[in-house]
């Protein structure tokens, strides 16, 4: 990886040949695959179904970001709502006493 780290892992032989990874050896490559995490979330294993050559854009998948706990994400939500009244948003909205064919019409102006 850039930060000189390396990462174990194989590749799908059903979408990576080994002869296109030989192209590929020495240079800079965007990955696509499943990667497996440790318990600590620290990545641990990766899949490959697609390398292919670094191209101009693929910079943002440079970073591997470490996944978020369920305390984590319940925290980030209770801040975000604190403070909102969610009955109120929406009390009243939908559905309404419009017929089926009203929101159909809706759905298609919508397009």
């Amino acid at each position: 990886m850039k930060n000189g780290e390396t990462l174990q892992g194989k590749i799908d032989e059903e979408f990576i040949s080994l002869e296109q990874m030989r192209k590929l050896w020495g240079r800079q490559v965007t990955i696509k695959g499943v990667l497996h995490y440790q318990a600590s979330g620290k990545p641990s294993f990766l899949e490959a179904q697609l390398i292919q050559a670094l191209q101009p854009g693929d910079e943002i998948f440079e970073k591997i970001d470490t996944p978020k706990s369920v305390a984590q994400i319940l925290t980030e939500v209770e801040s975000e709502m604190a403070g909102r009244d969610v009955v109120a948003e929406i009390w009243g909205k939908w559905p309404g006493d419009e017929s089926i064919e009203e929101i159909l019409d809706a759905l298609k102006a919508m397009k």
